[in-house]
């Protein structure tokens, strides 16, 4: 895994696809929910076979409307024994998209969803390896001290829910790479704030 300069993103993404690695091991195949779905949730129900995992990452935030397609979701779980993993973020850390997500909210629909629902938030984590000269990286994270609050979450319901896994994902970063990064968003704010001011 390349983490690259916005290694936060990148680490979250492969954590989430990680976790979600037990669960789509039990199912027939994988189908990604697209934002285009949520316009026209009856071609998703022709699309899904029978006991495929639905991913339906980064789309309910990005639609105004999301609520036929959480429904359309629903009728793949209980008529096709789909099983469905939901990701959305926490919109109280940042700008949120076409719809706000919050602890409230992702509460409100687990229970839409009932019981059985899977909800584990999506963490972000910092650390630092030692390595001696001529051994391996270390092959597992040690997460020490209190996590807080999620950058977003996933949400996992149907016939293998409960197969959604806690995963952490650590990888190199190139920090030359990144300080060059925050340096060009730096100057990009520098040079926005000197064209307002003049």
């Amino acid at each position: 895994m390349s983490i690259d300069a916005q290694p936060a993103l990148a680490a979250e993404r492969e954590a989430r696809e990680r976790a979600i690695e037990p669960v789509a091991a039990a199912c027939a195949t994988r189908i990604d929910v697209t934002s285009a779905d949520a316009d026209h949730p009856a071609a998703l129900r022709e699309r899904v076979p029978e006991g495929a995992l639905v991913a339906c990452l980064d789309v309910l935030d990005r639609v105004p409307a999301f609520a036929a397609l959480v429904e359309a979701l629903q009728e793949l779980a209980r008529d096709k024994g789909a099983t469905v993993v939901l990701g959305v973020p926490n919109d109280q850390l940042g700008a949120p998209g076409a719809s706000s997500w919050t602890d409230g909210a992702v509460e409100e629909l687990r229970s839409v969803l009932g019981p059985g629902a899977v909800v584990a938030g999506v963490h972000e984590l910092r650390g630092a390896a030692v390595v001696p000269e001529g051994t391996e990286p270390p092959g597992s994270v040690e997460v020490a001290g209190a996590l807080l609050a999620p950058v977003g979450w996933l949400l996992a319901f149907g016939a293998h829910a409960q197969r959604l896994g806690a995963r952490a994902v650590a990888g190199p970063v190139d920090t030359v790479d990144q300080r060059r990064h925050v340096l060009a968003l730096e100057a990009d704010r520098d040079a926005l704030r000197a064209l307002r001011d003049h």
